[in-house]
């Protein structure tokens, strides 16, 4: 017979439409079914269903390798499955005894094919080898190429390894890099800390965990300094015995409109949308005011707009009286007359 060539892995009516399979309804009877139930013929979706379920039990056994064992089949000796991970082989004829709980009916494949032995064998095999050509009592005192001896067991990283790795007399012991210029060390007395030939000691801790040496920058949680002023400075703070005024720093500090020398705040000075500003009296009868378009002027709540100037210093309201410089009169005729002078224009009558 020859050879039969894999084919491949698509299930048969897997992509069947709604309608065109339908599961079989006794498989125990069979075709007898079609007797009872389309006159002797079967229908399409019924075989349809037969070659779907062929294709996935092939498609699982595919997958496998090995069947997992079942509750609900019945294997005869020497059957192979899986379960939980691991190969069995029937010792006996078996059904519904788990592999790894029935020892008296499996047994693990591994065992059934001797690898286990054969990996014993293996290992004493090499074990004998090493007594025959090596004496307990030379302790590899008889080697006679020890580097060599070392590159064969594959242990040259373990070598250097171990050169990297020192231990002083005085208790300290220090892990070097690969060139030697670094190393970390830890002591007898609980310190520990870093050195390197360009720095020296670059960092080291006490017993407590306190930093001996070393800096931490801000970005580590530190300051990045070496006393509290520059420590400050780098995290933006000004020291605690710093004043505004005499002010200490070390509370909220409540600022008056005189410590900045300003105006305070009192509702006194008033800025309108129409560009209009006032500077009140503490009562807010009386008001200053000065304009955008350059009046000022001064009003009050008995007179009113009291006096006031336009943009060309001109006074639009107001009353300068004549010891101001002014004639404390509103025409020209009581102005003479408060002034004790006659209109120019009179004339003498012969």
């Amino acid at each position: 017979m020859s050879i039969i060539n894999k084919p491949d892995y698509k299930i048969f009516a897997n992509d069947a439409k709604a309608g065109e399979l339908e599961t079989f309804p006794d498989l125990l009877r069979g075709w007898g079914m079609t007797i009872d139930r389309t006159a002797g013929k079967p229908p399409m979706e019924w075989f349809n269903a037969l070659g779907k379920r062929t294709d996935e039990w092939m498609m699982y056994l595919s997958q496998r390798g090995l069947p997992e064992w079942d509750v609900a089949v019945d294997y005869p000796q020497y059957a192979v499955v899986q379960h939980e991970g691991k190969f069995y082989t029937a010792k006996k004829q078996t059904r519904g005894q788990r592999p790894d709980q029935s020892q008296n009916e499996w047994m693990l494949l591994a065992d059934a094919i001797g690898i286990a032995k054969s990996v014993t064998d293996a290992l004493n095999a090499v074990t004998d080898n090493a007594n025959s050509r090596l004496a307990k009592g030379q302790n590899g005192a008889d080697i006679l190429d020890k580097p060599a001896f070392v590159n064969n067991l594959g242990l040259q990283e373990t070598v250097r390894n171990a050169e990297r790795l020192i231990g002083l007399p005085t208790g300290e012991t220090r892990l070097l890099s690969g060139n030697s210029s670094t190393y970390l060390y830890v002591t007898d007395n609980n310190r520990t800390g870093s050195y390197n030939t360009q720095g020296g000691h670059v960092w080291s801790f006490d017993d407590t965990g306190t930093l001996e040496t070393g800096l931490i920058p801000i970005q580590c949680g530190g300051t990045g300094a070496r006393t509290a002023n520059e420590a400050l400075a780098t995290l933006g703070a000004v020291p605690g015995n710093r004043t505004i005024n005499g002010q200490s720093l070390t509370a909220d500090i409540q600022l008056t409109a005189a410590d900045v020398r300003a105006y305070p705040a009192d509702g006194r000075l008033i800025n309108l949308p129409s560009g209009e500003t006032r500077l009140a009296s503490g009562n807010g009868s009386t008001y200053l005011y000065v304009t955008d378009d350059h009046h000022a002027g001064s009003y009050n709540t008995r007179g009113g707009h009291v006096w006031a100037f336009d943009g060309a210093g001109k006074m639009t309201t107001g009353l300068i009286p004549v010891q101001c410089g002014g004639t404390g009169a509103r025409t020209a005729e009581e102005g003479l007359a408060a002034l004790g002078g006659l209109p120019s224009n009179r004339s003498c009558i012969k």
